[in-house]
């Protein structure tokens, strides 16, 4: 084969020929971008109709060993694989190639052929992979990629090993590590028929769609090859023109020829109740009328209309109507909306229940929060406790249309009931509670409520979209034999833990996880406006939304505003005294809208109603307090 040039010949090249080529590749760069789709634009334009081509000869990552020499060469059907496929006595290499064929003909083309031009070592065979001759077929303004699998052949190997003892060093000494080839691959195309769409009115919009997909669109008349058999799907439309629509099969060549009809003008009238509800009436994404009380409208018949109707205190009401030979009128009767109230709770520890609700009636709401608790460890023990959940609440003002989200983290998940520990690790739960690693429980995780918000993020919450966030408790360390484990620490309560100022709001820091004589190094700090830390444990600490993680026997941090950090082990000279700290708990957050509850204590529940998780109750104050 001949040496292929190097970029670099081409600059000892005459410049002219050095500038004629840059050329040529620019133009068959910007060809194909043009190319890969129709335009209609007061005539047809089509791919062209033999524009299939190899484009790609790249090494596969999952290569075992193999590799392409880098003057890979292809043409529009046949490419060269070089390299050298290394051998090995028990693990034989392969050496992967990706082989891409680009379509950009307005036709599908069937594989019909592949052909081994040359193949330079008789101990390497291929294998083909995602590709079947016959069989595979790339559509049109697609590409295909397949693989060449170049690897040794076993029986051949066997041969050599039976004589030799030493398969590598006989490969390397003989050279049969390398392998040259050419391969060329043959396809066909599918056969065409021509389509062709006239209008009675030159600037219609006419779209073009096969199997969903839109192939054509534009203005004006079109006129271009089809795939046999293909089932088309044409519109034509017109603004002022009743639209016009159709599905055929291409079995032979179409002429369709599309004649617009003028629409008549109707009045569409929507009139709501009560009478000062806002009305929005839209056709294809276009608002018509935004306004309040009755509104009425002009629009072309066998148009389909859009239509809202609301109001403050009332259920939202949106329906779409077919303009069909006649004018109408639709009275919309809204439903006075009920508060929206309710207990929701964590359903799975390891998965956040998630709440959203658009607000039909404004007003003041008081909203009780809980994050989850922390796991426990040795469950038949009085040792290794978890926290018990963060805790806040408050009352809120949301207005008309304001919408609520409300995120529910889970309980860290617990230990066996072994009197003794298991070297498992335990999850944390549902929105970062910190896991454990080899025998404690897992961290909760924290609850939070905003108000036109879809996450929960630091920059929405110095934006005072997040208004609540009660913190995870810390997961129970665990123990060996007759030690005594730390339990884990609360998560950030409004009515006993600590405050720390912060710019808009409130925290309630995270309880610190404990320790005992066993693990007393081991110090798991609960989050306050940073995250929690354990000397004992580098890696532990918590940080945002997030509890830190646990090493061996020790409790998981639970999640928070910051969360709290995980514990530890010591390590004693005798297993029997083997146990870990507790995880700290999570930190918890009140914003500085959220208004003081302490008149209203009497409608709090004050208790965690899951068993699972977080949760949160709303209730209805009325509109004014």
């Amino acid at each position: 084969m001949k040496k292929k040039k190097t970029f670099y010949d081409y600059f000892n090249t005459a410049p002219v020929v050095f500038f004629f080529a840059i050329m040529i590749i620019a133009f068959s760069f910007g060809y194909s971008l043009y190319s890969t789709s129709f335009a209609i634009d007061g005539g047809g334009y089509v791919r062209p109709y033999s524009d299939v081509r190899i484009t790609s000869v790249s090494l596969n990552s999952t290569t075992n060993g193999g590799y392409l020499n880098e003057d890979m060469e292809f043409s529009t059907h046949s490419f060269y694989l070089n390299g050298t496929v290394p051998g090995a006595l028990y693990t034989y290499g392969t050496l992967i190639a990706d082989i891409t064929i680009t379509n950009l003909s307005s036709t599908g083309v069937y594989i019909t052929s592949f052909n081994k031009d040359s193949f330079s070592n008789m101990y390497m065979t291929y294998e083909l992979r995602n590709l079947t001759v016959n069989e595979t077929y790339i559509p049109p303004a697609s590409e295909h990629t397949f693989q060449v699998v170049i690897y040794y052949n076993r029986d051949l190997i066997t041969n050599i090993l039976g004589l030799v003892g030493d398969v590598v060093s006989y490969l390397i000494a003989q050279n049969l590590t390398n392998i040259t080839s050419q391969f060329t691959v043959g396809w066909s195309y599918l056969p065409n028929h021509n389509l062709t769409i006239n209008t009675t009115e030159p600037d219609s919009l006419i779209v073009i769609e096969h199997n969903g997909e839109v192939i054509a669109s534009g203005t004006g008349n079109f006129s271009g090859p089809i795939e046999e058999n293909a089932v088309i799907t044409w519109t034509v439309t017109k603004t002022g023109y009743l639209p016009q629509t159709g599905t055929i099969t291409m079995d032979g060549d179409k002429v369709i020829n599309v004649t617009m009809q003028t629409a008549v003008v109707y009045q569409l009238s929507i009139h709501p109740t009560p009478s000062d509800a806002t009305v929005i009436i839209s056709e294809g994404g276009n608002e018509l009328v935004h306004s309040t009380g009755n509104q009425t409208v002009s629009v072309y018949d066998g148009h389909t209309i859009t239509y809202t109707v609301k109001k403050n205190g009332y259920n939202t009401e949106t329906s779409s109507t077919v303009i069909n030979g006649g004018n109408q009128t639709i009275n919309v009767t809204l439903q006075e909306a009920t508060p929206f109230e309710g207990t929701f709770t964590n359903t799975d520890l390891t998965v956040p229940t998630v709440v959203t609700q658009e607000i039909y009636k404004d007003g003041y709401y008081l909203i009780e929060l809980w994050g989850g608790a922390g796991g426990r460890g040795n469950l038949n023990l009085n040792s290794g406790l978890g926290g018990a959940s963060g805790y806040v609440y408050g009352i809120v003002h949301l207005n008309y249309e304001d919408t609520l989200y409300i995120t529910l983290g889970g309980n860290g998940e617990s230990t066996g009931t072994n009197l003794f520990s298991s070297d498992i690790s335990c999850v944390g739960g549902a929105n970062g509670g910190g896991p454990s690693s080899g025998g404690g429980a897992g961290g909760g995780g924290y609850s939070a409520f905003g108000v036109n918000v879809s996450s929960i993020n630091l920059t929405d919450l110095n934006d005072n979209k997040v208004l609540l966030i009660a913190g995870g408790a810390g997961g129970g360390g665990t123990r060996t034999i007759t030690a005594t484990a730390g339990s884990g620490g609360d998560g950030g309560n409004i009515t006993t833990s600590a405050k720390t100022a912060y710019d808009n709001g409130i925290i309630y820091n995270g309880s610190n996880g404990t320790t005992t004589i066993n693990c007393s190094n081991f110090p798991a700090l609960g989050g306050t406006n940073v995250g929690g830390t354990n000397s004992g444990v580098a890696t532990g600490s918590g940080s945002l939304f997030t509890g830190g993680s646990a090493i061996y026997l020790g409790g998981g941090g639970g999640s928070g505003f910051y969360g709290g950090a995980g514990g530890g082990s010591q390590k004693a000279t005798i297993i029997n005294l083997y146990a870990g700290s507790g995880g700290g708990g999570g930190s918890s957050y009140v914003n500085q809208n959220v208004l003081s509850a302490s008149s209203y204590t009497s409608n709090l529940v004050g208790t965690n109603p899951s068993t699972t998780g977080g949760a949160a109750i709303i209730t209805y104050l009325g509109q004014t307090i």
